[in-house]
């Protein structure tokens, strides 16, 4: 019986090395994971089609290649038409909306360029399907890094922490805020947005103040001020966003 209970651990020790490291780990999983993610599935599946279109098709005027690809064009427009935009994404679902029917406005007109075939037509088409796919990406894209990675951080503050009340999570996470604040302070725009600079700082010193007031309120302490001090980070960073709708 000895012998038995011996052979059988000795089995087992042998299979350790080979089984997963995971396997011997207590799994956990975030409930949240994949919210502040700021992408779309189907328009980054979508971009095949159109790198398609606008390297080959489009430059070359390869009007049976423009027409081939319809079906896919019309599959994709329509898949992002029925989108719905959640985690970090969700305050943007009108302006994505306002771009998924001007898309499907412009793959109508592409398609009624095929049946009869009207090349001028069908290649200007193409062309303003390529910019509009371009601006659903700007869309949905941050416009800096930093200020990316500060919405990150204010999105689960204020849409899970505080509403939870969740305060061992909360507190280092307004310390990481201010340093968020503090990096997006030293960016600067790419070059195709200088001519909104002016509006971006003045929007952004908006931005930090609501955060330094942040900062010094106590969530325990006084709620009701710190509920009234996140709402207005909140504001000021939707304010600071729309310099750039």
């Amino acid at each position: 019986m000895r012998t038995t209970r011996m052979t059988r651990l000795l089995a087992v020790l042998l299979l350790l090395p080979l089984m997963p490291f995971s396997a011997a780990l207590p799994q956990t999983s975030d409930p949240h994971a994949g919210e502040t993610e700021a992408s779309v599935g189907a328009l980054s599946d979508f971009h095949e089609v159109i790198f398609q279109i606008w390297h080959t098709g489009w430059p070359e005027k390869n009007v049976g290649m423009l027409i081939d690809v319809l079906p896919q064009v019309k599959h994709y427009s329509d898949t992002l038409s029925r989108v719905k935009l959640s985690g970090i994404l969700r305050d943007k679902q009108d302006a994505w909306d306002q771009g998924t029917a001007k898309l499907q406005g412009i793959v109508a007109q592409y398609e009624a360029a095929t049946a009869p075939v009207d090349s001028l037509k069908l290649l200007d088409a193409a062309e303003r399907l390529h910019a509009q796919y371009e601006a659903l990406v700007r869309t949905i894209r941050p416009v800096t890094k930093e200020l990316d990675q500060f919405h990150q951080v204010l999105y689960m503050i204020y849409h899970h922490y505080w509403p939870e009340k969740d305060l061992e999570k909360l507190a280092p996470a307004v310390d990481s805020l201010k340093v968020k604040m503090a990096a997006l302070n030293k960016s600067t725009l790419p070059a195709r947005l200088k001519q909104k600079e002016a509006a971006f700082k003045s929007a952004r010193e908006k931005l930090a103040r609501a955060v330094d007031a942040l900062v010094a309120s106590d969530a325990g302490a006084n709620p009701a001020k710190f509920a009234s001090d996140l709402d207005r980070v909140h504001t000021e960073y939707q304010a600071l966003e729309s310099v750039f709708v």
